[in-house]
């Protein structure tokens, strides 16, 4: 059973003989047209295997990172991470929208 959690989880896999962790980061309120950090709270990450997010937005759940929206205009949300923040960048106005953030990763 794969858990998703606030809170720091051992999964059942391995990443080249290493524990895989998960872990879900409340990102609050997705950026204004500029770029958004918020401390994951992870200590000793190794390897990021995976980085993901889901946004709420108009009734319709939404991916992160999106290259275009849904009309094929040019907005977009980035996605990256490194040893204390995950950060995202848009190009438009996203700021009544949440997002939640999935890494999985290995640690030291």
């Amino acid at each position: 059973m794969d858990i998703y959690s606030l809170s720091e989880t051992l999964t059942n896999k391995e990443w080249l003989g290493q524990p895989v962790y998960r872990k879900v980061i409340n990102f609050g309120a997705l950026p204004n047209n500029t770029t958004k950090n918020v401390a994951h709270g992870i200590a000793g990450i190794v390897f990021i295997m995976t980085l993901t997010g889901i946004s709420y937005a108009v009734a319709a759940w939404g991916t992160i990172p999106s290259p275009a929206n849904s009309t094929g205009g040019s907005s977009y949300l980035t996605l990256s991470a490194d040893a204390v923040n995950v950060s995202i960048k848009t190009s438009f106005n996203f700021s009544a929208t949440p997002a939640y953030i999935i890494m999985e990763y290995t640690k030291s």
